[in-house]
């Protein structure tokens, strides 16, 4: 792990004396207070520069200080934050700066080369503990110090740096929206009635509500009758739009989720912005074709051609038994399928019941198998000794066929992955109409997986009558999509939506908690 290194006038005598020529000649060019975390690299790199500047383009040095911004808002590490003060700095100028710039550099290239295996941690994990498992800035990759060394050679930093920011095409629009919340310096209101206020009622905290609504440039707020109490039919219809901005039902009614929202201050929402750009990285862009699932959105796209052919809400894990972020592609679509039973949801979810009373085994379509290879036997329920079956101890492997009560509906949607995650449709059609999706075991339910199979298996040469005779028969029926049909999920909980609004959602799997 590198530690930062102390200008010469911080350090021992016997210190000083073990840091060699180079070294050295880089601290005298620092103020006393300056401290490095890549000094052997630096003091190398200037000395073969003859000590000159290394960054000569201000275009190049304002994009990556905005950078460096966004990752010191995640806060994993204080040192982001350090260095920005001390390019913030007047009277660091010159070499100094310039060292500085250079030192931030290499751990900003760390940074990004640590998303590729911390990704969990840092993007999509559990909260950070400062204490004990913080974020640690190592020494950056040769390759990656190479490529900016091979940059500043040839005079091309301000393309090198713009590279190193997240493609995505909504990487400028959150930046845009970024800085303007963080334009906002002046004390949050708050609203602290319990009251769920509908339109006509009275309450103080009305005149906050139009505050915050203005300052967050929602739905064209202006600031008359700013004093009043009653909560009017105007902005009620602002509500509603605040409401949809945040994935809520857009009912006008301010509850406690929407209070919760409109609390939430500028600087906050400026730090979901900074971690979903970094997200970016690992979001899908410019898709010409194929399905993609937004975990918190609750939402999935089918694209062709460059355009969203069809757009479905969707049901994804639970917080127990999250939906992964994963790429995979759809390789085979199955109608009328049979729902192989997971063996932890087996033992967890369905054999207490069967424990319990052995005839739910047929109530719900089961059947028991030996394995899931195609010459399984299929074992009769009544010839196991259940008093020796527990959750811990079930040797077989639970299938339920075909009939009303199959959680799969009529369609299964088959892609490789180490998730076993799947896409389905579900006859349980009422919980599409929940705005909080998240309840499945991990696969992700459709609510317009008909539309998407009928898509789909027209691709393979299937008709629209071929498809429903086929849905008459009471067997599984297996169609290979040539070619495979892309798949991503990601999180994102911010981001610019087409019309220009800054979208948020909630963290249904507290992902956004490793940084805020």
């Amino acid at each position: 792990m590198l530690t930062p290194q102390l200008s010469s006038a911080d350090h021992p005598f016997k210190v000083i004396d073990s840091i060699n020529e180079r070294e050295r000649a880089l601290f005298s060019q620092l103020p006393k207070r300056i401290k490095l975390y890549s000094l052997s690299i630096l003091s190398e790199f200037y000395q073969k520069n003859a000590r000159e500047p290394l960054w000569q383009d201000p275009i190049a040095i304002q994009d990556f200080k905005q950078q460096l911004l966004e990752v010191a808002l995640l806060r994993i590490n204080p040192q982001f934050s350090t260095w920005l003060e001390y390019l913030s700095d007047p009277n660091i100028t010159g070499i100094a700066r310039d060292i500085i710039l250079s030192d931030a550099m290499l751990g900003y290239l760390y940074f990004i080369s640590s998303l590729t295996s911390e990704e969990k941690v840092l993007l999509y994990g559990p909260p950070l503990n400062s204490e004990k498992q913080g974020y640690q800035l190592m020494q950056a990759p040769e390759n990656k110090i190479t490529l900016w060394k091979e940059a500043i050679y040839k005079n091309e930093t301000y393309h090198y740096v713009k590279s190193l920011a997240p493609q995505h095409p909504q990487y400028r629009k959150m930046q845009a929206d970024l800085l303007k919340l963080l334009s906002d310096n002046s004390p949050w209101p708050k609203l602290t009635e319990r009251i769920y206020l509908r339109e006509g009622y009275r309450s103080k905290d009305i005149s906050n509500v139009k505050k915050i609504l203005y300052r967050l440039g929602i739905g064209n707020m202006s600031l008359t009758n700013i004093d009043s109490q009653v909560y009017s039919h105007d902005l009620v219809m602002v509500i509603k739009q605040f409401q949809k901005n945040r994935g809520l039902p857009a009912d006008g009614i301010i509850g406690i989720n929407t209070k919760n929202w409109l609390n939430v201050s500028p600087k906050i929402l400026a730090r979901l912005l900074a971690l979903n750009m970094q997200r970016l990285r690992f979001t899908p862009a410019d898709i010409q074709t194929g399905i993609l699932v937004n975990i918190p959105d609750y939402s999935l796209n089918y694209y062709e051609e460059g355009k969203i052919r069809l757009f479905s809400k969707v049901i994804v894990g639970r917080p127990n038994r999250k939906t992964p972020v994963m790429q995979s592609a759809i390789n085979q679509i199955v109608i009328n399928p049979d729902w192989n039973v997971p063996h932890s949801l087996a033992k967890e979810d369905i054999l207490p019941q069967v424990i319990k009373n052995i005839d739910y085994l047929h109530e719900h379509n089961y059947r028991i198998l030996s394995s899931w290879s195609q010459n399984a036997e299929v074992i009769d329920p009544e010839s196991i000794d259940w008093e020796k079956i527990s959750i811990e101890n079930f040797p077989y492997y639970l299938r339920q066929t075909l009939g009303p009560n199959n959680p799969l509906g009529h369609y299964k949607f088959n892609m490789p992955n180490q998730y076993s995650i799947f896409l389905h449709d579900t006859p349980n059609k009422a919980m599409f109409r929940r705005y909080r999706r998240a309840g499945s075991s991990g696969c992700v339910r459709i609510q317009k997986a008909s539309e998407l199979a009928r898509m789909l298996l027209k691709k393979t040469g299937l008709t629209d009558a071929d498809i429903l005779n086929f849905l008459k028969e009471n067997k599984s029926i297996y169609r290979n999509t040539l070619p495979r049909v892309p798949f991503w999920s990601y999180y994102l909980t911010a981001w610019v939506s087409e019309d220009g609004a800054t979208q948020f959602r909630t963290d249904i799997y507290h992902y956004d908690q490793s940084v805020l």
